[in-house]
């Protein structure tokens, strides 16, 4: 998902309704809701566009999800103190290993759940413009754009369906802030690939 490609947004006015990847497999993520749909801000970040989200602003997807991805990069900001906020939101599931598998925490002090939290993502590979945050559990939320790069022990099952808030509730549990990329991978990322990418989208969107 690319703000800065707009054949990939759909408006109503100022606000957006839809937004497409660019992949040749079209997934979009939408809104029908006018009140609940996020704002297209001209100029947020680097001179180019980003989708901003608010207290009941999300897009979902409204078929069946995402699955069996391994690595995500978003860029992103999120000054929220509510709870359980992220800004790609998944179905939660019960069985081991539990959790969501970007799950938010309880207040803005860290930036991942200990407890809701997948492990495979917990224990795999977090970064915020570049630097290694461990498990995300005692790294706050970013209220400054940055570049956040996941890659999990193994793949993911839990359906990716929300862009902008929590699967769950994702009319309270909303991010505050912009969402300008998102990169969904179905592999590992090797050190040289994570980095060559993080390089590229701090250059572009100036997170750094």
């Amino acid at each position: 998902l690319d703000a800065d490609d707009a054949s990939t947004i759909t408006l109503n006015g100022s606000l957006v309704s839809a937004w497409s990847d660019r992949n040749a497999s079209t997934v979009t993520f939408t809104q029908a809701i006018a009140s609940a749909q996020p704002t297209y801000q001209l100029n947020a970040r680097n001179n180019r566009p980003a989708i901003r989200f608010s207290t009941g602003k999300f897009l979902k997807n409204g078929t069946s999800g995402l699955t069996n991805y391994r690595s995500l990069m978003v860029v992103y900001n999120d000054t929220s103190t509510a709870q359980y906020t992220t800004p790609v939101g998944t179905v939660y599931i019960s069985t081991p290993p539990v959790g969501g598998a970007y799950h938010g925490h309880l207040d803005d002090t860290q930036t991942f759940s200990e407890i809701y939290t997948d492990a495979r993502t917990l224990n795999g590979a977090n970064f915020r413009n570049g630097i290694d945050i461990g498990t995300g559990i005692t790294t706050p939320r970013p209220d400054n754009i940055c570049v956040q790069t996941h890659s999990a022990t193994g793949s993911l099952p839990q359906l990716l369906t929300t862009i902008g808030a929590d699967d769950a509730q994702s009319t309270v549990r909303n991010i505050i802030g912009d969402i300008a990329e998102v990169i969904l991978i179905g592999s590992a990322l090797s050190n040289e690939d994570r980095q060559n990418v993080e390089g590229y989208l701090a250059w572009k969107w100036g997170s750094v």
